[in-house]
């Protein structure tokens, strides 16, 4: 047996000399590869994207191909992550009511990093509410970028529900109120809508003897100050005067009126002056809302014409 192995060896060596290749020695693992064992304190805040607010109890993960790194952002917006290896990650944010913040980050070996974060809130652009019932007690706020439109919408048990929209609230009229019950609407052309609280610009609450659901009568005001416009006779049957005290005649006035469904009848645009007389003959018996603005101010006043 012993010149069998000698002769396998031997035919070994030859091959090894007629194909170039010389016999080396084994080499370890551990010096054909460089493992990079640097890690990462990872920190950062995070911040409402419109009010620059911070956000508390955000869930931030750093993941990787073979690790993931967690943590939840405290009430001040700020987070910590220890003993993150160098390497390729995806970090995201997630958050009840924000869109996911998702981007891929690289964590080089500098010590300290930081990584902040901005959330937008998910807000519908157009909510329609039709055919609400809220008779549980409870205070409710629903928001949209830019309208709301409210039809069959039911208030009882001292309910309240404040609304907030951009640019428009529409209420149709079989939208009722209990007596005891809160509505509220405004418009804010900020992005913080429910997150705040706002100055009123229409209310509806019924007298306390009032045992029978009434229709609610909105009425939407922008924030002023002083008198800057008045209307009168209100009601009117069909012609009517706008009042504009302290106004310089050089001052253009911006003037626009809408109907309850929320459909422009006029828009002009006039020079200032003490009384600036309209008529709204041939349009319908109801509410309509007259907007009048300078340039620096404005509001909307309700009419109604019977």
């Amino acid at each position: 047996m012993k010149p069998k192995y000698y002769t396998n060896a031997i035919l070994l060596v030859m091959l090894l000399a007629v194909s170039g290749l010389s016999a080396q020695p084994i080499v370890a693992y551990t010096d054909l590869f460089t493992f990079d064992t640097r890690i990462a304190q990872v920190q950062g805040i995070i911040t409402d994207d419109c009010s620059g607010n911070p956000i508390s109890s955000a869930v931030i993960a750093i993941t990787g191909i073979a690790n993931s790194y967690t943590a939840n952002s405290a009430s001040d917006g700020a987070y910590v992550i220890d003993q993150v290896p160098t390497g390729n990650y995806e970090f995201s944010v997630t958050k009840d009511g924000y869109v996911l913040y998702s981007h891929e980050k690289f964590i080089s070996s500098e010590p300290l990093q930081q990584i902040n974060a901005e959330l937008t809130r998910f807000i519908n652009q157009h909510l329609p509410i039709i055919n609400l019932i809220i008779a549980d007690g409870s205070a409710n706020c629903n928001e949209a970028l830019e309208s709301i439109t409210v039809s069959g919408l039911t208030l009882t048990n001292a309910s309240s529900l404040n609304l907030i929209a951009g640019q428009q609230i529409n209420i149709q009229p079989d939208s009722y109120v209990e007596s005891g019950s809160q509505f509220h609407a405004f418009i804010d052309a900020s992005c913080y809508l429910c997150s705040q609280e706002l100055p009123l610009l229409s209310s509806a609450e019924l007298t306390e003897n009032s045992k029978d659901l009434e229709p609610i009568e909105p009425e939407l005001k922008f924030k002023q100050t002083g008198v800057f416009f008045s209307l009168f006779p209100n009601p009117t049957s069909g012609t009517f005067a706008l009042e504009l005290p302290n106004h310089e005649e050089s001052t253009i006035i911006h003037i626009e009126i809408y109907n309850m469904l929320g459909s422009k009848i006029l828009s002009t645009e006039l020079p200032a002056q003490p009384q600036l007389h309209f008529s709204l003959a041939g349009q319908q018996q109801g509410i309509y809302l007259v907007r009048v603005s300078n340039g620096s101010e404005a509001r909307t006043i309700k009419l109604i014409m019977q």
